[in-house]
């Protein structure tokens, strides 16, 4: 079992999401692999204020837990959200799988940072 220091992913958001896939990416998908998150990091880089808000989503059995309040980024401001979040990833539907969604307003560019076990 091999461990991988990595971004996960980055890019940007520049329309307002409502629980859309942040990591993994795919829409409706989980984590194939074990992960863990050490940090994520926002930036604000529209002209208005941005706001973020996270979940964790569990595939079996089904639920959702917030992780953050909605934050508000100001204008050319940057977020970081530093506390770990442990992903359990496993390639078969109805086990144990989860995801972090994203709803969020504005344009924002970002960096996940982590772990990830194959």
């Amino acid at each position: 079992m091999a461990i991988t220091i990595k971004s996960l992913r980055n890019g940007s958001y520049t329309a307002a999401n409502t629980d859309a896939n942040f990591y993994p990416a795919s829409a409706g998908t989980f984590a194939q692999k074990s992960a863990l998150v050490k940090n994520i990091r926002f930036v604000n880089t529209g002209s208005s204020s941005a706001t973020v808000l996270l979940k964790v989503k569990q595939d079996t059995p089904t639920a959702t837990r917030q992780l953050t309040p909605t934050i508000t980024i100001p204008p050319n401001a940057c977020l970081v959200i530093d506390d770990e979040v442990t992903l359990q990833g496993n390639t078969n539907s109805g086990t144990l799988r989860q995801a972090i969604l994203i709803t969020s307003t504005g344009s924002i560019d970002y960096v996940i940072s982590g772990f990830e076990r194959d």
